[in-house]
């Protein structure tokens, strides 16, 4: 089954002080299944390893390692946001427009979704959205 992937994870498979074991077990299950992310994605994405990179913690040989590594994984970007729904979410639960971009995309998909976000956890939980765990799919 497919899950939504959020660049709090995309973080945690880049910097070995942030892996953890649900880290691992979203990275291992792109062996066998497909992440979907929104466009805002290849952005997050990039600044996150650029700001890392700008503050010393990665070198120049690491960004451009990551983004070759991540580009051939299966990770499809949805190119079809909702924004009211979007909207919607970001209103109700107190987050960002980039937050609420991928729980969206997790509930028009009805699929679950990977993030470290305890604030996404939580909307996720309230509409009803399923959250990737390492056991895989939490009800």
């Amino acid at each position: 089954m497919p899950f939504v992937v959020d660049s709090t994870v995309f973080a945690a498979w880049c910097f070995s002080d942030e892996r953890t074991p649900f880290a691992e077990a979203t990275l291992n299950a792109l062996v066998t299944q497909n992440a979907v992310v929104p466009s805002l994605w290849w952005f997050e994405t990039r600044n996150l390893l650029m700001t890392h990179e700008l503050r010393g913690r990665i070198r120049a040989d690491d960004t451009n390692f990551f983004i070759r590594y991540f580009e051939k994984l299966p990770i499809q970007t949805d190119k079809e946001p909702q924004t009211d729904a979007i909207t919607k979410i970001a209103r109700k639960g107190s987050l960002t427009y980039n937050e609420a971009c991928y729980l969206e995309l997790a509930q028009r998909r009805g699929v679950p979704i990977a993030t470290f976000n305890k604030k996404m956890a939580h909307v996720a939980y309230m509409e009803g959205i399923r959250l990737f765990t390492e056991n895989r799919v939490a009800a």
